[in-house]
């Protein structure tokens, strides 16, 4: 019965220690897609893709580690927020993939990322935002559903990022209201940005931790009833 005690109290102390591991810090990520004169159709499903400096496969890490995408105007200097692509895409599938929603004034953008850890709490304001360390998109193209984009325009090859720490927003930087960029359909990432603030705030994984209930309710009972033997 002693033997059985002690099992009990070393996976509860094993369950205990795993809460309190501390989440692995964000990753330096890069945009991979959309590349320079890139045409996104509104309506139609598009996908964000990134590659960041780790060791080893980016498949392999933690999904605590999150992707926080932005949509907006201008340059890396200049970034005007326009909306929130999504906040709680999975890093380590190293791509997001939704539809584009029919919302959008066609035109030049460009949208920036940066890596979290889930649980973090995102700005509220511009300036706020432009602390972080952000990877920006070359330009690319947002056409309407019925418009046609000139020969030549949709390129599929190349990667022209740049990223800058410091960007500073010139003007429609607002970060109030309600964002509603488009529907995840893909990528693995369950957020849906219908409801997001100007810098995503993700309130279904802020501060929330994953625990197994049936094996730490197991686990409990089988040392009530060592100890009762006992």
């Amino acid at each position: 019965m002693k033997y059985l005690l002690s099992v009990a109290v070393l996976a509860l102390s094993a369950i205990v220690g795993s809460l309190a591991a501390p989440p692995p810090p964000p990753l330096d990520c890069s945009v991979v897609t959309p590349v320079k004169n890139d045409v996104w159709v509104m309506g139609k499903p598009q996908t964000v893709t990134w590659s960041c400096k780790t060791a080893g496969p980016l498949e392999n890490q933690s999904n605590q580690l999150l992707m926080h995408i932005e949509l907006g105007t201008g340059t890396a200097d200049t970034f005007v927020y326009t909306d929130t692509l999504d906040a709680a895409a999975k890093l380590r599938e190293v791509k997001f993939t939704f539809i584009l929603l029919t919302k959008y004034t066609p035109g030049d953008y460009i949208l920036r990322l940066r890596s979290k850890k889930k649980g973090d709490v995102d700005p509220v304001t511009a300036e706020e935002a432009n602390k972080f360390k952000w990877s920006y998109s070359p330009s690319f193209k947002i056409v309407s559903a019925g418009g046609a984009p000139n020969p030549g325009q949709v390129t599929t090859g190349g990667n022209n990022t740049t990223t800058n720490n410091t960007s500073s927003s010139t003007g429609g930087g607002s970060t109030g209201g309600s964002s509603t960029g488009g529907s995840s359909t893909g990528g693995g990432s369950s957020a849906n940005n219908s409801t997001k603030g100007p810098t995503g705030s993700d309130k279904n994984t802020a501060g929330i931790v994953n625990v197994n209930f049936g094996v730490f309710f197991t686990t409990i009972m089988a040392a009530f009833v060592a100890a009762a033997f006992f």
